[in-house]
């Protein structure tokens, strides 16, 4: 397997919020709200990751600790 083809998981940013809210509408018939990821983002009862092919934010994974 190339570099290429790996997929990378490590926590979430801001900047990834938009895409995350993108990924949560096309996969969920009731998405959260936006406001939501970006409290769970700042919640350190929260895990957020994301998972990156080539650079890109191809999904992404929220626990509570």
């Amino acid at each position: 397997m190339s570099t290429q083809d790996e997929i990378v998981l490590r926590p979430a940013k801001a900047e990834d919020l938009v895409r995350i809210g993108e990924i949560d509408v096309a996969s969920f018939v009731q998405p959260w709200a936006a406001k939501s990821f970006a409290s769970v983002l700042v919640d350190e009862k929260y895990l957020l990751l994301v998972a990156e092919k080539n650079q890109v934010v191809c999904g992404f994974g929220a626990a509570y600790t």
